[in-house]
């Protein structure tokens, strides 16, 4: 029997923030990551370095606590303003998206490269220390634009942002382009060498392949595959409806954000929201897990924040 505080109906958004530091997570850092690159440990000839999570955790947390104390990142006081924009102020130049198929291995390998750590280094209410969360984003042009979901920047005004590439490069959020909480997808700007992005494409249909990137439970760079189960339209927030994807890809905290992949390797949504259906609930109390739903946002949405509308 599992109890839970709100009743099944209402999403369970993925959200960035963690728990107190007391935890686990925090307590067991790698002590010594100095000089050690995020994908070092257990390198491989044939493709991508395979990941070491305690100690991408421990370059995160030290890099975003590095950039913060030498005042390169920006407090989301003053990033505030751009989640007030839907749109952002100049075109944004999105990678066509290719015709040709690839393999999932090849899949994986391209959004490697393009799928960031997107980390958040705030004070905790409960012991006063600086902790980092992370979540996920996706590159999406080579000169600083990075894709997430909004709900990731809704913080306290002192958190700072910054993301971590799959080697080791951290570069600090100094932007919000442009945010649509209805559809839950934001455009940041990031400072630092060029990144590499993939494309972006609006249309996908049920029942296509579809793969997730992202970091569950600090699970880094974790590769599911699924299906398109449904496209739908909700209403939110008063508005007119919002077009959503339901994929049977798995996700889970941390994750929003992610790239949703077709077999192009293109991105055709992002990691939103899950929705858990019990077959029995009494007075707030749920028995019997059937399923649990995922929601995506469509990339439709992501290319409408584009002062061109994609």
């Amino acid at each position: 029997m599992k109890t839970a505080t709100t009743v099944a109906t209402v999403l369970a958004l993925l959200a960035l923030l963690g728990a107190c530091t007391s935890s686990s997570d925090w307590t067991s850092l790698d002590p010594h990551p100095a000089g050690r690159d995020a994908r070092e440990v257990g390198p491989r000839q044939d493709g991508p370095a395979t990941p070491h999570d305690r100690q991408i955790l421990a370059r995160m947390t030290r890099e975003l606590g590095n950039l913060h104390h030498d005042g390169r990142t920006v407090p989301l006081s003053e990033l505030r303003a751009g989640l007030e924009r839907r749109h952002t102020e100049r075109p944004i130049d999105w990678l066509p998206a290719d015709s040709a198929e690839l393999r999932p291995g090849e899949i994986h390998a391209r959004a490697r490269e393009a799928v960031v750590v997107f980390g958040k280094r705030y004070r905790c209410t409960e012991c006063t220390q600086w902790h980092v969360s992370c979540a996920t984003g996706v590159a999406v042009t080579a000169d600083g634009v990075v894709a997430t979901a909004c709900h990731v920047l809704d913080d306290e005004d002192g958190a700072v942002f910054a993301v971590m590439t799959e080697d080791g490069v951290a570069r600090p959020v100094v932007e919000i382009l442009a945010a649509e909480p209805r559809t839950d997808v934001a455009l940041v700007r990031v400072d630092g060498p060029p990144l590499t992005p993939l494309p972006v494409r609006a249309e996908i249909d049920v029942g296509e392949p579809v793969w997730v990137l992202s970091h569950p439970a600090r699970t880094f760079w974790y590769f599911s595959q699924g299906i398109v189960g449904r496209r739908f339209l909700r209403s939110m927030r008063g508005g007119d409806p919002i077009e959503l994807l339901d994929i049977s890809a798995d996700f889970a905290r941390g994750s929003s954000g992610g790239p949703v992949l077709d077999s192009t390797g293109a991105v055709v949504g992002l990691v939103r929201a899950t929705r858990s259906i019990y077959y029995t609930e009494d007075d707030d109390v749920q028995r019997d897990l059937q399923m649990v739903l995922k929601h995506c946002s469509a990339a439709r949405s992501l290319l409408e924040l584009s002062a061109t509308g994609g």
